[in-house]
């Protein structure tokens, strides 16, 4: 008697006979990303579009090593003559190409912010909300030599460290722009290269790194706006005009003397001497907020069309490009890269932003369906859905593949995240590091202590 199931031995069957192909891009159509466009390429097991969604996979397991996605191959394709070697998958990777990166991940935003109604738009207006971080590479010498670690930590001793600028749809939280650097590159630098993806009527949030004369008049010329909270450094040059109300006040501001380190002399030449700047101060009396009154600075000036308390609710929703930061990096696990070189570092990085967005959109899709707003389903519960999923869609039929569907994007959407608003939590861990001592040399050069823990110095040492 055969000991296989019948059941799976007919998905089995059923796997076999379906294309290879066909079984990796099954979401395509739902994650809104292209289904076609990878360059020709020599016959190979792993071509560019395999290795595409294999990697995209790999990403989707934080943690998943090569040597398991050469596995997921073999199961999920059905070839036999994949080697257990992961030397070809790793190959593979080196050579996707990143047009097929850059398409997939254009293609992926641009259609889901396509999907926001105007309804979920901030008083008719879309809004983009910016902000920097960084990501760690793995410690060898190309990544040393394009993204140096920081200069407090001693040689042989650290990592290298990439800064990353995100820029975010507000109303449904796809990463539509993004700049990758070294660290010593400041982010209003990596900022300003990605300033032609906003478009005439944008509305751009930031926090007080993205507040400058400089910045409000050079969006304001392209028909963007900005909300931003008012820079410590505009302390001076400012001159009230008119008051518009209770803490609301439209001030000029007044060119400095010297340009900006991320602006060259000719462009600060074209800045005018002053600019006209609407200032509301908002008092936060939320218990567990750090900060209990901060000022919002906006290009936004008519009163009666964007009263202070719409902005002020709008700066709080600052906020949640945090929150869509930490979905990618400890969520998706991309606070640090296992790429050991450049270039394969930024595809990795790369396809982490394109499963962001792929989530994001089972999300929006999930969430029209269950009636319930986008922002209330949980990422983390999307991306434990789509795991445990993802075999299933891969092995079934035609037949059931639309009821199978229905089925995950149900499952999918009854991870409703509590309504909690005002909630604090402390940035604090409860969990102890292992008691291990600090590599304070070149591993090579470090000698280690034998029962650190009962080490005692001797008593000649004392004497």
């Amino acid at each position: 008697m055969n000991p296989q199931p019948r059941a799976l031995a007919s998905r089995a069957r059923r796997l076999s006979r379906l294309d290879p192909d066909q079984r990796l891009t099954l979401l395509a159509p739902h994650a809104h990303l292209p289904q076609s466009g990878a360059p020709p390429c020599r016959q190979r097991v792993f071509t560019h579009w395999r290795t595409f969604w294999l990697f995209l996979f790999q990403i989707l397991n934080p943690g998943q090593s090569c040597r398991e996605t050469v596995q997921t191959a073999k199961a999920w394709l059905g070839l036999d003559e994949i080697s257990a070697n992961t030397a070809a998958w790793c190959q593979a990777r080196a050579r996707l190409p990143q047009a097929l990166l850059d398409q997939a991940f254009q293609g992926g935003a641009g259609a889901l912010c396509a999907q926001v109604p105007p309804v979920a738009l901030w008083r008719g207006r879309r809004v983009r909300v910016v902000d920097g971080t960084s990501v760690r590479l793995p410690d060898t010498a190309q990544n040393q030599k394009q993204y140096p670690q920081p200069k407090t930590q001693k040689p042989g001793c650290g990592f290298p460290v990439a800064r990353l600028l995100v820029l975010f749809c507000l109303s449904c939280g796809a990463l539509v722009a993004y700049e990758l650097g070294a660290l010593e590159v400041a982010e209003r630098e990596l900022w300003r290269r990605i300033w032609e993806t906003l478009q005439a009527g944008d509305v751009l949030l930031g926090d007080r790194g993205f507040c400058s004369l400089g910045e409000f008049w050079w969006l304001r010329r392209r028909g963007v706006d900005c909300v931003a909270r008012l820079n410590a450094r505009r302390s001076s040059g400012m001159i009230p005009m008119h008051r518009l109300g209770k803490n609301d006040w439209l001030v000029v501001w007044e060119k400095m003397k010297r340009p900006p380190l991320w602006m060259s002399a000719e462009q600060w030449a074209r800045v005018p001497p002053w600019l006209l700047v609407r200032q509301v101060t908002v008092s936060v009396a939320v218990q567990g907020f750090r900060t209990q009154q901060l000022t919002v600075a906006t290009t936004l000036l008519d009163p009666k069309q964007w009263p202070a308390a719409e902005l002020a609710q709008l700066y709080r929703r600052r906020w949640q490009v945090e929150l869509f930061i930490r979905d990618i990096k400890t969520t998706l696990g991309m606070e640090a890269l296992s790429c050991k070189s450049p270039a394969l570092a930024r595809k990795e990085l790369l396809l982490h932003l394109i499963a962001y967005n792929l989530i994001r959109a089972l999300i929006w899709e999930a969430a029209a369906r269950a009636g319930v707003a986008a922002g209330r389903l949980s990422f983390k519960g999307a991306l434990d859905t789509l795991r445990q999923w993802t075999p299933l869609l891969v092995m079934c039929g035609k037949s059931e593949r639309k009821e199978l569907l229905n089925r995950f994007l149900a499952a999918l959407g009854a991870h409703i995240v509590p309504d909690r608003p005002g909630r604090a939590e402390p940035r604090a861990i409860k969990t102890r590091p292992k008691n291990y001592p600090l590599l304070t040399k070149p591993r090579h050069e470090y000698v280690e202590i034998p029962h650190r823990n009962k080490y005692r110095k001797p008593d000649s040492a004392l004497s």
